[in-house]
């Protein structure tokens, strides 16, 4: 269906996360430490040298491990950060220049006629920056949609849209800085509700804004996917993903709606890539592992489908924890009870010794 089905197949499959800067930093630092305590048993010869090369070779591979880091935090970023090309970092920069000019002619004044007047130049500096806070503030995320953010992950979601329609009441059509997140917000909650239209207007509205960012394609494939046209949902995702290459979450929802459309190649290797990215809900993480089993069995990879099955039959703890939440959640819709219900049961069944006898004869 799209680029990611025709890149080949590995032969053998990774779908845990390997930290392999963590384990840098954490082995580096040990191997330094050992050596420098070595080095107060004051080695002679070359048993010292030895030792100062492993204090070396320590230190080099902790700081490759945490610029490695650093590097993967950065990365993931790509294409989820807002307040990137919305012109307000030049404006911060702006703001801290003026400042400094305003220390520096404070410190050294220049020498006007009269002491007085060596004031005007960084008055004006200070008059400047402030002037520019001002117009920053002005742009900055209302009170109301950080209070309709946080009703949402209560699950409290008619205060949380009464919220966020209270914040984009409250910022202008050119506040799109601050807009932004609001609308995204709203599409959100429309589109849980059930309101398609709506959503799919605001979706198309944050593609239009910003179109580098993952967010607008996003809802435009989960609003599709909710609409029931797995096949537009995925070119959507596609685009969210693009833009987001090192999200798990969006190779997980492009994986979902592959296995919606039918696409169990494209499934495999989007799920694949979500878990190797690594997915940090536990219930996503058994949703994923479920159908990239399902996958798997559809493309006649038994070996890899029993290693899923496996997986699968060590999270009756998760499955536990799930089924009790959904019993508890009574706020939650009706629909979303009877979806999570019946994808518990389904697990449940793949796991099941009666399913494993029933395949195996």
């Amino acid at each position: 269906m799209g680029k990611d089905t025709d890149r080949p197949r590995p032969m053998h499959r990774r779908t845990a996360p390997i930290p392999w800067a963590t384990i840098a930093i954490i082995g580096g630092a040990l191997v330094m430490v050992m050596a420098l305590v070595t080095l107060g048993l004051d080695p002679q010869g070359a048993i010292h040298a030895a030792v100062w090369v492993a204090v070396g070779l320590g230190g080099a591979v902790a700081l490759a491990g945490a610029l490695s880091l650093t590097w993967q935090r950065l990365r993931a970023r790509r294409g989820l950060n807002p307040g990137a090309g919305s012109g307000r970092r030049p404006l911060w920069l702006a703001v801290l220049t003026l400042l400094f000019l305003a220390f520096l002619s404070a410190i050294l004044p220049l020498p006007y006629p009269s002491p007085w007047l060596s004031l005007i130049a960084p008055i004006l500096f200070l008059a400047s920056a402030a002037a520019l806070i001002w117009r920053l503030l002005g742009d900055v995320t209302p009170l109301a949609y950080h209070r309709a953010l946080r009703a949402y992950r209560e699950g409290d979601t008619s205060r949380a849209l009464a919220l966020v329609r209270q914040a984009d009441e409250e910022r202008p059509d050119d506040a799109a800085y601050s807009t932004y997140g609001v609308h995204h917000l709203e599409a959100i909650l429309l589109r849980e509700g059930g309101e398609l239209s709506r959503a799919r207007e605001l979706a198309d509205r944050l593609v239009a804004q910003r179109p580098e960012l993952y967010y607008g394609h996003a809802e435009q494939g989960l609003i599709q996917l909710a609409s029931g046209d797995a096949g537009a949902a995925c070119e959507a995702l596609e685009r969210a993903v693009e833009r987001a290459p090192h999200l798990a979450e969006g190779h997980y929802n492009l994986g979902m709606a592959r296995v919606e459309a039918g696409d169990a190649a494209g499934a495999a290797r989007a799920l694949e890539d979500a878990l190797r990215l690594g997915l940090p809900d536990e219930v996503t993480r058994l949703i994923a592992h479920y159908h990239l089993h399902r996958a798997y069995q559809d493309l006649n990879l038994p070996a890899e489908a029993d290693a899923e099955e496996r997986w699968l039959r060590r999270q009756g703890g998760t499955l536990r924890r799930w089924r009790e939440a959904v019993a508890a959640d009574i706020a939650a819709p009706r629909s979303r009870r009877r979806r999570d219900e019946a994808m518990i049961a389904a697990i449940e069944h793949t796991v099941s010794g009666k399913n494993r006898n029933a395949r195996d004869a």
